[in-house]
């Protein structure tokens, strides 16, 4: 229950009452006599208003009359005097004081007594009125002396005096001043009633006001006091009097020095001292021998100021914090304990992070070597398998068994690029490689080589094609195109019926940020995906059902997107089919900057003067040195092979060829130092350094190039990758069988056959764009014909790309008879 101590707040209302009821009356009273100063210095400044504006009535009459003499200048003042009862006397009078004509006329010709005149003096000197005042046969008179004028020349030429009774305006003043008076009483009385009931009203409410603030001090657990400057306590609250059993009375006018050790009474005086000399409040933390213990406080004081500015007292707040700083030192122990095991944890997670990055490190370069150990063995399975393929004594079943070696090593080498592609990926070395490409083309190409994929199923594959779908285009080719025939690939794994739409538009907006955006849409007809699939449809290694391949196509096709500054949606339920949706970022490119498609070069039938240029071939596997060796030495190229990096330095300096073909992982001295000393050895570069490696990261072929290799060929490689490489560095001139070029030619050139299949207005419209030249219809009419056949469109496209506008009118006519 709280307790309250009232006593001392029991007649708070009288004094309250009369503190007021005082106050007020001496407001009344001085509202009154600044009410009557102000009324009587009103009251007069409107009399001098009025009787100066007699006066310059007065004076302007006189003025006109002035020519006139002075008898009617008398008999004016005369009768003024008359008609105006208040007006005591009229005098006319020059600078000398001579009265000329006076309202009693036996005043006319006398002169003004010396106060008289030197009013009349003042009022002439000055050119304006001047008002004095005097008691006349006990009425008070107010005089006013106005200039008047007259003459031709409006000289000033004396004084009107005007005298004026106001006595009888004053006695009026006085009584209505004391009914004023009376009045300012009878409010004053009523207000002092009011105020007297009000103020023992709130007297009331200050009362229990004071009383719950005193309970509220007495009952808080806090310690609550007051000192004064000298440091003697004023008040304490009741917990304070408990606390060292005394009273508030007996606490009042004591110190510190009385109630606690002097050690302790020195420190408080001290954090009291601070607190004056600041003027503001203070959070300190004390301390006292208090029950046979050390109590600890966090005390708040701050200094009270009087109306002068100056601190004349301070009030104390200080709650026991004993328990918590008990708590907190137990805290302290435990965190230190708590840092000492975190310590340690982070030595332990520093190793694993360091283990970790070792094993890191160490899966990529087991993955490098997986790749040279993989690629190595395909190249010699395709290099030697197209051999055998291209010579002229193959029978039609050694062919069939050719191709399905090929088909096998290249889908066996599909299978390690991807490892090697989600590898890269995870390692954060697979980078966008940007370029600018024919984006009609790559479409075009897809849909020819997923078409016969797509039909050899019973499938139907539909294009459509935005309008705003841009032809030219810079981005990831390479990647582009791989998540194209991913998801398309997906597709027809799943579809048994029906058909496959591809979806090709652009947008300007994803996910919020504005830029350039491709938007494909792949859907299918196939058995579709519930929830679960849908979720984990992008994860490595995972595959809905029973089928070939690793589980990696989507999980790379969903970080090619992302690398490309894209993203992917999926959309699919169980039996209706999915939707594959995504988009990525490209730049417009310029068409002039676009290299057109190499057209087929034909077999190479022989390498002029080869027989004059040597060729070294360092390589640690036999098969691979064969396979180059039955490429090259048929067309007469003096060869030597060496099987490691020593071996290749010292042929080298023996045989000094003009090219070497060097692989980069070997026995011993390894390609990149064997460059090296090859390098040093050779004077001013003459010899040609060409690294044939089976190594997948891009950082690890530039290490052949900086180590001073002119170019590197990526294994497996195909004939033509070799041949290119010769011609380029050796300046050698090589020689294809033409007729396969001019097969491969005609093949890519549309037939008059093949047009006439097509309607009649799409016909008319390519001739007449054609005709006239007009570059935007033959691109636009090119895609109309290639939505209804791709590979005639494809044709069409090559022939416009190379500017052979010919050969696509000379099949138009041959259709229409023209040609004929």
């Amino acid at each position: 229950m709280i307790e309250t101590r009232s006593n001392d707040f029991g007649h708070a209302d009288r004094k309250i009452a009369v503190s007021f009821g005082a106050l007020v009356l001496a407001l009344m009273l001085t509202v009154a006599v600044v009410a009557y100063f102000l009324y009587t210095q009103l009251q007069s400044k409107e009399e001098d208003r009025l009787c100066g504006a007699l006066a310059a009535m007065l004076s302007e009459s006189i003025s006109k009359v002035s020519f006139s003499g002075k008898y009617h200048t008398r008999l004016l003042a005369e009768q003024m005097k008359a008609r105006i009862p208040v007006i005591e006397s009229i005098s006319v009078e020059n600078a000398d004081g001579l009265i000329i004509a006076h309202s009693d006329p036996a005043f006319n010709e006398t002169r003004e007594d010396a106060a008289g005149v030197k009013l009349t003096r003042e009022c002439l000197d000055g050119k304006k009125m001047v008002v004095s005042e005097h008691v006349h046969n006990a009425k008070i008179i107010k005089e006013v002396l106005m200039p008047y004028r007259g003459g031709f020349d409006s000289q000033v030429l004396g004084v009107v005096r005007l005298g004026v009774n106001v006595e009888d305006a004053r006695a009026e003043q006085r009584a209505n001043f004391v009914k004023l008076l009376e009045l300012i009483t009878v409010l004053m009385c009523v207000a002092i009633l009011i105020v007297f009931v009000l103020s023992r009203f709130f007297g009331r409410t200050v009362r229990e006001l004071a009383m719950q603030l005193q309970a509220i001090l007495d009952n808080s657990p806090a310690l609550i006091y007051m000192k004064d400057r000298a440091g003697r306590y004023l008040f304490v609250n009741r917990h304070w009097t408990q606390l060292f059993q005394t009273t508030n009375e007996a606490a009042r006018g004591k110190t510190d020095l009385d109630i606690f050790p002097r050690e302790t009474a020195l420190k408080l005086m001290e954090n009291d001292r601070l607190v004056f000399e600041s003027g503001r409040l203070m959070e300190l933390e004390e301390n006292a021998f208090i029950e046979g213990s050390i109590r600890y406080y966090q005390s708040i004081k701050v200094a009270l100021k009087g109306n002068d500015g100056n601190c004349y007292a301070l009030c104390g707040i200080s709650t026991d914090i004993t328990e918590k700083k008990r708590s907190e030192e137990e805290l302290l122990g435990h965190r230190e304990h708590l840092e000492e095991l975190v310590r340690e944890r982070t030595v332990q997670l520093a190793m694993a992070k360091e283990n970790a990055e070792a094993a890191n490190r160490a899966k990529s370069l087991f993955l490098a070597n997986m790749s040279h150990e993989f690629r190595t063995p395909m190249n010699a399975i395709l290099g030697f398998a197209h051999i055998m393929v291209r010579e002229n004594g193959v029978t039609q079943r050694q062919k069939e068994n050719l191709d399905i070696i090929i088909k096998s090593g290249e889908h066996l080498l599909t299978l390690i690029n991807d490892i090697l592609d989600i590898a890269k990926i995870e390692s954060g070395r697979m980078q966008v490689e940007l370029s600018d490409f024919d984006l009609g083309e790559l479409t075009g190409d897809l849909m020819d080589m997923l078409r016969v994929k797509v039909e050899a199923k019973g499938l139907k594959l539909v294009l459509d094609q935005s309008s705003s779908f841009p032809r030219f285009v810079r981005t990831d080719l390479a990647k582009l195109r791989q998540i194209i025939i991913n998801l398309v690939g997906n597709a027809v794994k799943f579809t048994n019926e029906g058909q496959i739409t591809i979806k090709l538009g652009v947008c300007s907006i994803l996910n919020g940020r504005a830029g350039n955006f491709l938007r494909f849409e792949i859907q299918d007809t196939g058995i579709g995906m519930d929830e679960a699939g849908v979720k984990n449809i992008f994860k490595p290694f995972v595959q809905l059902g029973q089928h070939e391949g690793t589980g990696l196509g989507l999980a790379i096709t969903q970080q090619y997107i992302n690398l490309m500054g894209g993203s992917i949606e999926v959309e699919s339920r169980p039996g209706k089919g999915s939707k594959f949706s995504f988009a990525v970022s490209f730049e417009p490119a310029d068409r002039d900057k676009i290299k057109m498609s190499a057209p087929s070069r034909g077999r190479v039938l022989e390498i002029e003067n080869a027989k004059n240029y040597k060729v070294l071939i360092v390589e640690d596997q036999p098969e691979n040195r064969l396979l180059m060796h039955n490429l090259l030495s048929p067309f007469g190229f003096l060869i030597s092979e060496a099987s490691d990096g020593i071996e290749g330095v010292e042929l080298f300096e023996k045989f000094r060829p003009h090219i070497i073909f060097i692989d980069r992982r070997m026995p011993g001295v390894d390609g990149i130092e064997a460059v090296r000393k090859i390098r040093e050895k050779s004077s001013h570069g003459g010899v040609i350094i060409i690294a044939v490696t089976a190594h997948a990261f891009k950082e690890e072929r530039q290490q052949m190039i900086d180590a001073g290799c002119d170019d590197f060929i990526s294994k497996p490689f195909g004939a033509d990758d070799i041949f290119d490489v010769v011609e380029k560095y050796l300046k050698l001139r090589i020689i294809r069988d033409q007729a396969e070029v001019a097969d491969a030619e005609n093949a890519s050139k549309p037939g008059a056959a093949e047009l006439a299949k097509l309607p009649a207005n799409l016909l008319r419209e390519l001739e007449d764009a054609l005709i006239k030249l007009d570059m935007k219809k033959i691109d636009q009419s090119i895609r109309d014909i290639s939505d209804q056949n791709s590979a005639l469109g494809k044709k069409l496209d090559n022939c416009a790309k190379n500017f052979d506008y010919n050969s696509i009118l000379e099949s138009l006519q041959k259709i229409s008879g023209d040609g004929q």
